[in-house]
């Protein structure tokens, strides 16, 4: 009889133990799902205040957009240049103070609308680039230029003709 109460007690505490360690082990796992949720809320955070800042460019050059038949594929152009700026050396690696930089975009001003159509090609535009594996030009491309042909990018702001330009899609 001992045998068995004792048996009984050993696994009325194997049982108890592994029920302690299943909760911690639950416990640890909500804690790492929570910790992904918030590191993902701030990479969201971060990327739509990306995409307010692009879109405001997008729309300072609307008035191409209208004039030129200009595509999504030339407003991502403008898009990638503003991106290109942010990896090359030459500029500063954050997107808000390369989009703020003085006399830099046409039509750009800070208090630009953000509207529902540059918005979601921005956001589309920034979440591509968050995720690209490979990149589709050098980040020596950080010249725009706005032509009746559509948006280009140069790596020369002084180069003319069509050598040495880059567009979306292209």
């Amino acid at each position: 009889g001992e045998n068995i109460r004792t048996e009984r007690k050993a696994a009325a505490l194997t049982a108890t133990a592994m029920a302690e360690y299943q909760s911690e082990q639950n416990a640890i796992e909500q804690a790492k799902q929570q910790e992904l949720a918030a590191i993902a809320a701030s990479e969201e955070a971060v990327m739509k205040n990306e995409a307010n800042d692009i879109s405001k460019v997008l729309y300072g050059v609307k008035n191409f957009v209208e004039k030129y038949h200009y595509t999504e594929d030339d407003l991502m152009t403008l898009a990638r240049c503003i991106f290109n700026r942010v990896e090359s050396k030459s500029y500063s690696n954050d997107i808000h103070a390369v989009v703020n930089q003085e006399q830099q975009w046409v039509g750009y001003y800070e208090n630009n609308p953000v509207v529902d159509q540059y918005f979601k090609l921005a956001y589309n535009a920034v979440d591509e680039w968050h995720h690209e594996e490979t990149k589709p030009i050098t980040n020596d491309f950080v010249f725009a230029e706005l032509t009746p042909n559509g948006i280009w990018l140069k790596n020369d702001i002084h180069a003319d003709g069509y050598a040495r330009r880059w567009r979306y899609g292209q």
